[in-house]
C-alpha cells in the first residue's frame, strides 16, 4: 500500500497530490465494491488485491474500513489546507461568493441555511451579510455536541450574527435557543423549509460527494429533511443517526419536532470548496448523502 510522507507532500503540486489520493485511498485484504465500467485495471500480488478506480463514486462493504480511508483523506487535505494564506483563502472565498451570487438558486431562495466558516473554508460571513441585505431569511448552525445533533436556527439580523457567542470547540459562533431578549428562536423544523442550503466540507468531489468531518451533523441533518419531506432521495441508506467517529454514539431525534408542516421541503444544496478541497474520488459510506452542486473557485 502507498504510504504518503509529509515531507514529499508539502513539495507535490496539487494535481499530483489529486493524482496520489486516487492510490493512495486502498484497502488491504478487503473487498471494494465497483460499478463495472468503472474498473480499470486489477493489480494482485499475493493477498493483496488493488484496484485502480476511475471514478468519484465507489463504496466499501466494510464501514471500519470506509472511516479509516476518510481519516486518510482528511489528513492529506488539512496538510494541503496549512499551506494557504489568509490571503488566498480570501481570495478564492470573493471568487466562490461571486459565483454563487449569480446562481438562480441563491437569487430566487428567500430561506436560506448558511454555516459559519470557520479559518480553512470559504468565507461565509460576507455571504451572510450579503443575504441579509438582499432580505432573505437566514438560518445558521447549532450544534449539541454531546449526541452529537445539529440544529439550523434562525439568525435575525448581521448585528444578531455579531453578537452570538462563540462554541469553544469549533471556534465559531453558535446562536443559543433564545435571543438577548430570551425570545425562542425559529428552527428550521418548525417552519415548511430552506430553499437553499449551504453546506461546508473537508473534501468534494465535482460530481457532489462530500467528505465531512466525521461527526455527521449535516448527513444526519439532511436525512431528517428527507424523511420530513417524504422524499426520493440520493441517500443510499435510511438511518436515524450516523457519524464515522468511533467514540461517538448517536440519539436519534425523530420525535424531536411535532409541529414541522406537512408541506415541509428539502432545500437545494450547494456545497462551498476551496481548490484545494476539490479532489476526484471519495471514500463513500451507506449513510453520506449528495449535494446538489459544488462550488469552487
Amino acid at each position: 500500500m502507498i504510504e504518503l510522507k509529509i515531507s514529499d507532500l508539502l513539495r507535490t503540486s496539487s494535481n499530483d497530490l489529486n493524482r496520489m489520493f486516487r492510490f493512495s485511498i486502498l484497502v488491504y485484504k478487503r473487498k471494494i465494491f465497483v460499478n463495472r465500467s468503472l474498473l480499470q485495471r486489477t493489480f494482485k500480488s499475493s493477498s493483496t488485491v488493488f484496484y485502480k478506480i476511475n471514478s468519484s463514486s465507489f463504496e466499501m462493504n466494510d464501514e471500519n474500513e470506509i472511516n479509516k480511508a476518510k481519516r486518510k483523506v482528511r489528513r492529506l487535505i488539512s496538510l494541503k489546507l496549512k499551506q494557504l494564506t489568509p490571503e488566498e483563502i480570501q481570495s478564492q472565498s470573493q471568487l466562490v461568493q461571486e459565483k454563487l451570487y449569480n446562481l438562480e438558486e441563491f437569487r430566487q431562495s428567500k430561506r436560506i441555511g448558511i454555516f459559519l466558516s470557520m479559518p480553512n473554508e470559504i468565507d461565509t460571513i460576507p455571504i451572510l451579510r450579503k443575504c441579509f441585505e438582499d432580505k432573505k431569511q437566514c438560518f445558521v448552525p447549532r450544534f449539541d455536541l454531546k449526541n452529537p445533533l445539529m440544529d439550523m436556527i434562525e439568525c435575525y439580523s448581521f448585528e444578531d450574527y455579531l453578537s452570538l457567542p462563540i462554541e469553544p470547540l469549533y471556534k465559531i459562533k453558535q446562536p443559543s435557543m433564545d435571543d438577548a431578549d430570551h425570545r425562542e428562536r425559529l428552527n428550521v423544523f418548525n417552519t415548511d423549509g430552506l430553499d437553499l442550503l449551504l453546506v461546508p466540507g473537508v473534501a468534494f468531489t465535482k460530481t457532489g460527494l462530500r467528505l465531512g468531518h466525521g461527526k455527521g451533523y449535516y448527513d444526519r441533518w439532511l436525512a431528517k429533511c428527507l424523511k420530513l419531506a417524504n422524499t426520493e432521495t440520493l441517500l443510499l441508506h435510511t438511518h436515524d443517526g450516523y457519524s464515522d467517529d468511533d467514540n461517538v454514539d448517536v440519539v436519534s431525534d425523530n420525535n424531536k419536532f411535532t409541529n414541522t408542516p406537512s408541506s415541509f421541503r428539502m432545500p437545494y444544496t450547494i456545497g462551498l470548496g476551496l481548490r484545494e478541497q476539490i479532489i476526484d474520488e471519495i471514500p463513500i459510506g451507506k449513510f453520506d448523502i449528495k449535494i446538489d452542486r459544488i462550488l469552487s473557485p
